[in-house]
């Protein structure tokens, strides 16, 4: 008897993510596209279209929801060649990985580096997601400020690569991503007072510093 593969949900949704936050910034700041309708049998999808002159490939990308000034929520994506009129579904990696190296019509060996780079920093983005979904389903939830900045696993919806954490091992994930409720102890330095500027738009800094310090405030 066939099993059914089982399909890894937040595999799925970091994937989704990385496409979002992705094609929110292409979409704003390279290629704003054509709006066109794409039609399957009786239905018409409300969808924005990317030429790609240099993959020779045309993109049709679904959007469900629009936003002048926050995200917007994107659905399936088609591709078709760009001389070819047959259009087919494709996944979002494959849609970020056209949208990068489309992005230039004739990339210099600087540009190519760079694209390779990007291209890390987004499957970088998507894996921690992914790692963030997966910590948070077997951890209790809580409650609380604390937890709700804990609880940022998307991270801004507008950053190509919100969760990239270049520079960061995993084991350093471990400890200082919030994300994962690593905790940490803090270092203070004593600094003259004429030395210190501060600002708040509640309690003065040094009296909040000295709170956290307690006893040894005055050392």
């Amino acid at each position: 008897m066939a099993s059914a593969r089982m399909i890894d949900k937040n595999q799925i949704a970091a994937e989704q993510a990385m496409f979002r936050a992705f094609a929110n910034s292409y979409l704003r700041e390279l290629n704003s596209g054509n709006p066109v309708f794409h039609r399957i049998g009786e239905r018409n999808f409300d969808c924005v279209e990317i030429s790609l002159p240099s993959r020779h490939v045309v993109l049709r990308i679904e959007m469900k929801s629009r936003s002048l000034c926050g995200m917007h929520l994107f659905g399936q994506i088609w591709m078709r060649q760009d001389a070819g009129p047959n259009w087919h579904e494709i996944e979002p990696i494959l849609a970020v990985h056209l949208l990068v190296l489309g992005a230039r019509e004739a990339g210099s060996a600087t540009h190519r580096q760079a694209d390779v780079e990007l291209l890390e920093r987004i499957l970088q983005s998507c894996q921690a997601t992914k790692r963030y979904l997966d910590a948070a389903d077997r951890a209790p939830p809580l409650a609380g400020f604390i937890a709700a900045e804990q609880s940022l696993y998307f991270g801004h919806p507008l950053h190509p690569t919100p969760k990239s954490l270049q520079g960061m091992s995993n084991w350093q994930q471990d400890v200082y991503a919030p994300e994962l409720r690593g905790g940490f102890q803090l270092a203070y330095f004593a600094a003259a007072a004429h030395l210190v500027r501060e600002d708040s738009a509640g309690i003065a800094v040094t009296s909040i510093v000295g709170s956290l310090l307690g006893n040894d405030a005055g050392n």
